[in-house]
This record gives C-alpha cells, structure tokens and sequence, in this order.
C-alpha cells in the first residue's frame, strides 16, 4: 500500500556504529552498489551505509573490516545486503563464499533469491557454469572459479571445505562459538578473508553475537567494522559496563528509528497490528531491535560471585610483576573441554589475579606450564586434588620437569579443604575489595566470574565445575593462586599432597 507523503520515515543512519580505522577507499563499495541498482530496485541509504560500512579497502588492497555485522529486525533489508555483496564477490572477484543460516530454510530463501537474480538477467545467466539444487547441497558455481555454497549451521557447516573468501553468519543471534568453530578456519589460506554477521535483535544465549555489539560499542577492533538500527538507547560506563534504555513499545518515533524500511516497505498499519497481536515485550525485540539481557545478565542470577563487587575488581593498569614473585595454578574442566592458567601476585590483603591461558584441551598445559616456570619461576604451581581432568595430566607434567630438569616439587596438589577454603577466600576477598583483576579483551575470568555457580560441601562451598553454564576453570585457578600468596596457615593445615600420590600406577 502507498502511504501519505507526511507521515513518518525510517531512520537511515545506525544508532551503532563502528568503523574499521584503516580506510583508504570505498570504490568496491560504489562498485557493489552501482552493481544492485542495475539489476534491482534503489537502495535505502541504510542499505548503502552498510555495505560501505563493510567494503573499505586499505592501501595494501586488502578488507579494511575482515569481520563485518550488521544489527536490524526482519524485512529491513538485510536479505538484499548479503544478496549484494555476495553478487559482487562472485562475478566481480570469483570469490568462493559460504552462506550460513540457523535452520536451512533461510540459506535455502537465500539461494533461490540469488538465482533469482541470476535467471532474470541474460548477461548474468551466460556467467553461471552451474546451479546446484540438490537438497543439503544448494550453490551457484561461476565460470570465473567463484562459488557460494549454503549450508544450515545445524548440519555439518563448511567442514571439509577450504580456501573460502567469504562466511556469512545470517542469523548470528543464534550464532554459537562451536559454529564458528565449525566454518571459520575454511578462511585460513585464504590472503583476504572476510567473515559477515548479520542479525535481528540478539537473545539471552547470543555470546558471539552480543560480543559484536559489545565491541562496537566499546570501538574495539581495529579490523572490524558493525553497524545497528536499534530504539535501544545503549551506553558503556567509564568502567566498561554495559547500560541501556527501552523504548516506549507505542511511540512511533522508536519504530521509525529501528526500521529503516519504515513508511516505505514496512507501514505503520503492519506494525500497530503487530503491537497488538504480540505485546509489548516480544515487539519490541522483534520490530524495534531491543536486545535480551547480556548472557552474563541473564545468567547472574545464580552466580555466586556478587556481580557488581566482581566488575569493580577490573583495573586498568597491571601491576609489575618481578620474576619469583608470583604464584600459578591451573585446572581443568570436567570434559576436558578447556584448561587455563592463571598467575597471582601481591598479598592475600591487596592480591592481583590474571588469567594468562584459556585454550581449548588440556593436551598443552604439560608444554606451556614448563614454559612459564621456567619464565617467572613461580613460588609454587598447584592444582586441585578434587579436580579429575587435572590429576589425569599430572604425569605428563612431571615428565616434562624432569626432562627439562625442573623440580619437581614446584608443583604441589591443593586438598580438598585446602580448595574449599581457597574458595571462600576468594569470594571474601572480590565482596571486600581485596583482589584486582585486569580488563582484556575476551575476557575469560571475568565470564567465569559472572556465571560460576557454587556446590554445597558440608556448610562451606566449591565453584562448581560440573553445573556452571559456562566454562570457570579461569576462576577456579585464579582462586587457587591467590590462596597461595601467603605461607600455609591454619586454613591450610595437613599440609599439601604430594605430588607422588597421583603418580602411581
């Protein structure tokens, strides 16, 4: 339907809004553009924005922007964006693209509109070496070399493929770090790799996807570049939390600010019905891009770390940390799906704690530990006795110190009351302002902090491994370290186990 000239039209410009800081020209952009409005309809200058937003280059000829999102709620345009830019990179680059959607439905709306395109237009049709409609096996292969291929991120993604230019993560509020996983490194040989986001309002379990709007927010990323229409009004504090405030779900100013297609392919009778039929919580996460709480958020309520006294142990500035004066622990998660180490250094009264590894496995501590010892030559290195994964791999390390004629007897065991009390200690320690961590990016001891969730041992309390949603073995070392800051006390009394206890066969 048409709508009266005077009535209200959709904000263009992004509420967020960060931008790659290498730029030297947006010609492929105009070219990309140039290239949709001569097979299309004209862009929104919502549109264009965002594919300029994407398509910088640096001098060197390289992406200025290797990863690139864009945040909207449905039906303004975001289709025909990746449409665009994945047109552009097949007949203009020859690039070799996988598109991706949560469910296969979506990649397969993707492809037939692609082909779409493709079928209308002669001079596009005579490029075309082939088009590929089985199902679970959709593309477009291009007598240039290019490709795009679509696959749900349900089934086996792009494993088993390689030297893709392109991935397009559609649906990134349901984007999980094991997709990414899954599709990312098809990227790895490729010498100019771009990896696309887009997505409507991000929900309570949108980790990746609310770490993109995170950055934006906070202007990280130097290679990055998003862009989001949203009637959330969003703020980071001077301490790097994240604030926001909601839209009256009636106002129509907020649906003009969010919809960029407003008054033009969205109307204002569409969007007063669906205010109605929906309410006011669900419309405005689906029409005016008001995001679930942070995952942390929404999770924090069973955390046992305080979450307000756990963000303020963050300071900027590390302290010095001199050789031999710091203690390290590490630990393990109960399915071996990651492992960590952290260091800690000052006094049990004014204790500094970092967590300095976090990577997926256990198969490297042995390797990495023996390295650090020999760096820093920590007071003590210790593990939990309680903690399975990490007992399992003590013989690998103390054949490493042995080869690499290390003592042995750095590396002690922690009892289970000795744990238990490392614990508590480093919950009194975050709830009195006695213990200061550093603000990194990704930061894993932070996550853990927010979403450890706590095991009942008799009246006194453990991080519970097991139960907590995410991993928190950064937690769990970093309070183990702290615990050894000081010689061993009453709290500590019996001493440690010694490491020949688990080393038997």
């Amino acid at each position: 339907m048409s709508l009266p000239l005077d009535e209200r039209t959709g904000t263009q410009q992004p509420q967020i809004s960060h931008l790659p800081v290498d730029v030297h020209s947006l010609d492929v952009a105009e070219e990309c553009i140039e290239l949709a409005e001569a097979y299309g309809p004209p862009l929104d200058e919502a549109q264009k924005i965002t594919l300029r937003s994407w398509m910088g280059i640096r001098r060197d000829g390289l992406w200025a922007a290797r990863t690139v999102g864009h945040g909207c709620s449905r039906q303004n345009g975001k289709g025909d964006e990746l449409q665009h830019r994945e047109a552009w990179g097949l007949l203009l680059r020859g690039e070799r693209i996988i598109h991706t959607s949560q469910e296969l439905q979506t990649s397969v709306n993707a492809f037939m509109r692609l082909v779409g395109m493709f079928e209308a237009h002669d001079d596009l049709r005579r490029r075309v070496a082939r088009i590929r409609y089985a199902n679970g096996e959709q593309g477009i292969e291009m007598l240039n070399g290019g490709s795009i291929r679509y696959r749900a991120r349900t089934g086996p993604g792009a494993r088993g493929l390689d030297d893709i230019a392109v991935v397009v993560y559609d649906e990134a509020q349901h984007l999980q770090r094991e997709h990414v996983a899954a599709s990312s490194p098809v990227m790895a040989v490729n010498p100019n790799p771009q990896l696309i986001l887009t997505g409507s309002a991000g929900l309570s379990f949108s980790e990746v996807w609310w770490e993109a709007r995170l950055n934006a927010l906070r202007q990280r990323g130097e290679r990055f570049a998003y862009v989001e229409h949203t009637a959330e009004q969003c703020s980071i504090d001077d301490n790097g939390r994240f604030s926001s405030i909601r839209p009256n779900a009636a106002d129509e100013a907020a649906w003009a600010a969010a919809n960029p297609a407003y008054g033009s392919r969205i109307s204002r009778e569409f969007l007063a019905a669906q205010l109605q039929f929906m309410g006011d919580e669900l419309f405005a996460r689906e029409h005016l891009g008001v995001w679930d709480a942070l995952p942390s958020m929404a999770m924090a309520s069973g955390a046992k770390l305080p979450e307000v006294a756990w963000r303020d142990t963050e300071v900027a500035a590390p302290p010095q940390i001199n050789t031999g004066e710091l203690t390290m622990a590490f630990d393990v998660e109960v399915d071996n799906s990651f492992a960590a180490i952290s260091i800690a250094s000052g006094t049990l009264a004014d204790a500094y704690v970092e967590t300095i590894e976090h990577r997926p496995g256990a198969g490297w501590l042995p390797g990495r530990i023996v390295e650090l010892v020999q760096r820093w030559n920590p007071t003590k290195v210790v593990t939990d006795a309680g903690s399975g994964a990490a007992v399992a791999i003590l013989g690998e390390i103390n054949e490493h110190f042995e080869r690499n004629r290390l003592p042995a007897g750095v590396v002690q065991v922690m009892t289970s009351s000795q744990y238990r009390a490392a614990c508590s200690a480093f919950l009194q320690a975050v709830m009195d302002g006695k213990v200061r961590r550093p603000i990194v990016d990704n930061d894993r001891l932070l996550q853990a902090g927010l979403t450890a969730r706590e095991r009942k041992v008799g009246d006194a309390f453990v991080f519970d491994r097991r139960n907590s949603p995410d991993p928190i073995v950064a937690l769990t070392s970093a309070a183990m370290a702290r615990a050894q800051l000081s010689e061993p006390s009453t709290e500590f009394a019996g001493g440690f186990h010694d490491l020949s206890d688990f080393l038997t066969d």
